[in-house]
């Protein structure tokens, strides 16, 4: 007995991974999907598809263009050439770790800012001098 793959149309799987329509005809136009059957004017997506998709929203994520995803299959898929994929995902990953970095400083920023502000209020509400604070303010937006 023939095993069947499921099959999926392009509705289910916008939904599904919350991709429009129009995102998934691109993404097959540009050639990141591929093999997609039909069954008259409707595409048939399988479980691969899926799992493409998954793979090219993590690498968006993570601030890959969609050439560098493109790269990433032909070399996967193509070529086989698991040093060029090896150096795609290093440079990837070190671009993820510059990122963290920043967000990592907006935080610390943005931490000050909160205990900065958190205490005016607490010397506002107990009768504290506030020029003391003002100074403080002057010196915290030197920071910036």
């Amino acid at each position: 007995m023939p095993v069947t793959t499921k099959k999926y149309s392009i509705q289910e799987i916008s939904r599904q991974l919350a991709i429009p329509a129009s995102t998934l005809r691109y993404y097959e136009k540009q050639g990141l999907l591929q093999n997609v059957h039909r069954a008259g004017k409707h595409r048939l997506y399988t479980t691969e598809h899926i799992d493409r998709l998954g793979a090219i929203q993590c690498f968006k994520k993570t601030g890959m263009s969609l050439k560098q995803i493109k790269d990433f299959f032909y070399h996967e898929d193509v070529t086989k050439d698991s040093a060029a994929l090896v150096f795609l995902l290093e440079n990837q990953c070190e671009a993820v770790k510059k990122q963290i970095a920043e967000l990592e400083e907006n935080k610390a920023q943005v931490e000050r800012k909160l205990q900065f502000y958190t205490a005016k209020i607490t010397a506002q509400q107990d009768s504290f001098g506030w020029t003391d604070f003002e100074e403080a303010e002057r010196k915290e937006a030197g920071k910036l």
